[in-house]
């Protein structure tokens, strides 16, 4: 894929699991081929019919059918095996995939490579997950289609932590059950936003350089659970409250942004700055109004 992009059948998702502590049933990603965007939406009118031959394939280790470390026929590896290489949240396919022989008339000329749930896009329950352009080509009769080794490759953008990147990878294509936090998670403030993977950042301290004789008046707040996320839609969800710090007993610093944390093993999950930073000083109180709070998924 030259491009990727999640769609907000996924997006959303994630913002339930992980902001709204909803945990809802997804199926496991199929590889479908397109011959035109299926847009952030999913839309569903650009798949090969079933009638050339075309079918889904297997994404994930899940149901692969045999194959010879591939899925077009051999000896099934053996396990534990990963379909999918997961680093910096993003994934690679580490086997070769054929579709089925054209037949018919042929596939059409396919543009993008689609990961969703679902047999087919004209099938209830099916949802687009992973979308991207691929380079242009015609399928017709007779022709096999391939995927080689690490010609795919889907990737995060936007706000997503490494972290939380690899888990929706490994939990989508790779079929490894993953960490979900429940109810902890906890918003925290930043002087010095750390990067993706969580590192290098300066988090508002709680006590006055730290002495527990001297605390500051922050701490982390708990924004977990439905009452204080809006229902997801395309992809975002903005705070239902305000969020409110208080007053500051001692100075924070000039506050540029904050960083959303699983808290039973301190994971980042999301990242962003603020659009305005602000400087706050002792006898200062900080709050974020309610709905300024805005998760953006892409």
């Amino acid at each position: 894929m030259a491009s990727t992009a999640s769609n907000d059948y996924l997006e959303n998702k994630v913002i339930n699991i992980y902001l709204r502590n909803q945990i809802t049933s997804a199926s496991i990603a199929k590889i479908a081929l397109f011959t035109s965007s299926p847009l952030e939406t999913g839309e569903r009118n650009y798949e090969p019919s079933y009638s050339t031959g075309y079918t889904r394939m297997s994404a994930s280790g899940a149901d692969l059918p045999s194959g010879d470390y591939g899925i077009d026929g051999g000896a099934i590896p053996p396990e534990p095996v990963t379909y999918w290489t997961v680093a910096s949240a993003s994934a690679m396919n580490n086997v070769l995939i054929n579709f089925p022989e054209a037949t018919s008339g042929g596939f059409g000329t396919i543009t993008y490579i689609v990961l969703a749930s679902g047999s087919h896009a004209s099938t209830s329950g099916s949802n687009a997950y992973f979308y991207g352009d691929t380079t242009s080509l015609a399928v017709p009769s007779g022709y096999i289609y391939s995927i080689p080794i690490n010609g795919m490759r889907v990737f995060f953008q936007g706000a997503y932590s490494v972290y939380l990147g690899n888990n929706i990878f490994n939990q989508f294509l790779n079929n490894i059950p993953i960490y979900l936090p429940g109810s902890n998670v906890m918003i925290a403030l930043f002087t010095t936003l750390p990067d993706i993977y969580g590192n290098g950042g300066i988090e508002v301290p709680t006590y006055y350089a730290g002495s527990s004789e001297a605390p500051t008046g922050y701490q982390r707040k708990n924004i977990s659970g439905t009452s204080l996320w809006t229902s997801p839609s395309t992809g975002s969800s903005a705070t239902l409250s305000s969020l409110d710090w208080g007053t500051a007993i001692r100075d924070w610093g000039v506050i540029k942004g904050a960083v959303i944390y699983e808290t039973v093993y301190n994971n980042p999950l999301f990242i962003a700055c603020f659009n305005n930073e602000r400087q706050v000083l002792a006898n200062d109180s900080f709050s974020i109004p309610t709905s300024y709070m805005k998760v953006l998924l892409s």
